[in-house]
């Protein structure tokens, strides 16, 4: 019922604009892709649909509906969106050069403590320029800044993505074939990449047995090659669908949007697909996780602008939990027995999120005004037109609500 109200809605949609046939894409999860093909199909008139899973078929989908006479809904799992190439640490180590190359640098090269470093020891260097890649370690209140050792490159962020000298990249696409020859990196699942003549630097840090036993295995076969599961040979689709095909998407339908409220490449091509469509429909029944921060994300990708005009930056989301959400600070003092040489209190402060599950934000920024306003006026001009909204009930009532009000759904349109 949910797909077939939500097609006939972009077609609708599409017939009140005069429009005769129109170009959309559905995200779904991957075991309903085929259901939306049908339902889509047999509801709305005058329509085709299919499952595309790489650039290819989208390409050869579109030519179809170009030369045709129905509306196409291009039906896309939420992993295939994303699925690219994977990318690795391109440094590479070397003698410690504090000169570098002779290049034109962005910054100064930054100045180093001498902790624990030995100025003959190898360090890794940016590709282009050779110089050190530096870190910052505190020892007794003090910063130091020394050259970074293998850890650091376990994922990339915005710490080891460029070069400070030159601003090279200091990561690069992860060819699968190459990579299943070279014996100096390796990549453990979701712990990260791990420089293998390094490997100890990782096992005096390790905590997981599985991740200890890993780590021992690959120090035990220096010679053997490990690839890299999942890694792909190809461009993110959701990507190459904006660069390509920008201001030729018509509608956008978002299946299970509460899937991609937290900070993951789905969630960034659910963005990249939002942004590239005229009209959008997301679909959820569990819009509001019981946690500030389960929508914080998402609101992110759906109106940025208004949650920058709010003063919510994307890098702080504690911010967003604080005003909307409910922490829980603990403050621990330890004192140390009496008969000790020197008396001190040591304290720590720790902070949890907690459940505290409201529609409050998402009203009050798919609307654009605070709650209580929204409250006051019952036809605003939103950005965003929010049908229904329905928190499902706790566990021991569940069953017995569903059988009064059905199949809860939370409909957004992008009016635009």
């Amino acid at each position: 019922m949910a797909i077939t109200s939500a097609a006939a809605a972009l077609h609708v949609q599409q017939k009140s604009d005069g429009l005769f046939k129109t170009f959309n894409v559905v995200l779904c999860p991957s075991h309903v892709t085929r259901k939306w093909v049908r339902e889509v199909e047999e509801t709305v008139p005058n329509t085709f649909a299919a499952v595309v899973h790489n650039i290819q078929e989208f390409d050869h989908l579109y030519r179809m509906y170009e030369r045709g006479t129905k509306s196409c809904f291009a039906i896309i799992s939420k992993e295939k969106a994303r699925d690219g190439y994977m990318r690795a640490p391109a440094v590479i180590r070397r003698r410690w050069n504090r000169d570098g190359l002779s290049v034109e640098r962005k910054i100064p090269i930054p100045s180093c403590g001498a902790v624990d470093m030995d100025p003959r020891r190898p360090v890794f260097c940016c590709p282009e320029c050779g110089t050190a890649v530096m870190t910052n370690i505190s020892r007794d209140n003090i910063v130091y800044r020394v050259p970074a050792d293998s850890r650091f490159f376990r994922r990339e962020n915005h710490e080891n993505h460029k070069c400070e000298a030159c601003g090279a990249n200091l990561w690069t696409t992860l060819n699968p074939d190459a990579w299943g020859r070279q014996k100096t990196w390796a990549k453990i699942g979701d712990y990260g990449f791990v420089y293998r003549p390094l490997i100890g630097e990782h096992l005096m840090k390790a905590k997981s047995e599985a991740l200890i036993q890993k780590l021992h295995d690959i120090g035990s076969n220096p010679n053997t090659p490990y690839p890299a599961r999942g890694a792909n040979r190809s461009y993110p689709l959701s990507s190459y669908i904006k660069r390509k095909y920008k201001g030729r998407i018509y509608g956008l339908i978002v299946d299970e949007l509460h899937q991609y409220n937290n900070k993951s490449g789905q969630g960034d091509a659910m963005a990249e697909l939002y942004d590239n469509a005229k009209k959008v429909v997301g679909m959820t029944a569990t819009l509001i996780n019981g946690y500030s921060s389960g929508i914080f994300y998402l609101l992110y990708r759906i109106v940025p602008s208004l949650m920058k005009k709010d003063g919510k930056d994307y890098e702080s989301p504690t911010e967003f939990d604080k005003e909307y959400g409910v922490i829980q600070t603990t403050y621990e003092e330890v004192e140390q027995e009496y008969n000790s040489n020197r008396r001190t209190v040591q304290s720590r402060t720790s902070t949890r999120l907690l459940p505290s599950g409201t529609a409050e934000p998402a009203v009050e920024f798919t609307f654009g005004t605070p709650i209580s306003a929204a409250a006051a006026d019952p036809i605003p001009k939103p950005d965003l037109l929010v049908q229904r909204i329905t928190e499902r009930p706790k566990a021991a009532a569940r069953k017995k609500k569903e059988a009064e009000i059905g199949e809860d759904q939370l409909l957004l349109f992008k009016i635009a």
